[in-house]
């Protein structure tokens, strides 16, 4: 049977084929104060399946954090979205209003601009002194468009 001379983590460290041997090992570096432990190959080879299963079972446990986590933040981002939703709803009808009304002051902007080559245009400008800036008949025509 074979003798393990290991630390604390089960790395081994050195193997030996008896038991008196390992002792001798063990006892110097106990006494050098480094922390080894001796066991046998039956015992060794139950730690490190008692690693194995420890390390798996810490390995799912992570992954149901983050599996909670991902739920967590999958939840918070659909609340989200439903907000953004709610504040679109809201938000489209005033930017329509608000579209609409600048439409028609660029149509009323447009409409109070004198036609270009209109002899009747200029004349009423020079008679009201810029008051008014375009004739009756481009007025006319231009709200029968």
């Amino acid at each position: 049977m074979k003798y393990y001379i290991t630390d604390a983590n089960f790395n081994v460290l050195s193997v030996h084929p008896d038991r008196e041997s390992a002792k001798a090992v063990w006892d110097v570096n106990w006494k050098a104060g480094v922390d080894v432990y001796l066991e046998d190959e039956e015992n060794h080879l139950k730690n490190l399946e008692w690693v194995r299963a420890s390390r798996e079972r810490k390995k799912k446990r992570e992954q149901y954090a983050v599996s909670i986590a991902l739920k967590e933040m999958e939840k918070e981002y659909k609340e989200i979205d439903m907000l953004v939703k709610k504040d679109l709803e809201r938000v489209k009808p005033m930017s329509f209003e608000f579209e609409e009304a600048a439409q028609r002051e660029a149509i009323e902007d447009n409409i109070n601009e004198p036609t270009e080559g209109c002899d009747d245009c200029l004349w009423i400008i020079k008679e009201t002194d810029g008051d008014v800036t375009v004739c009756n008949e481009c007025l006319e025509e231009r709200n029968n468009k």
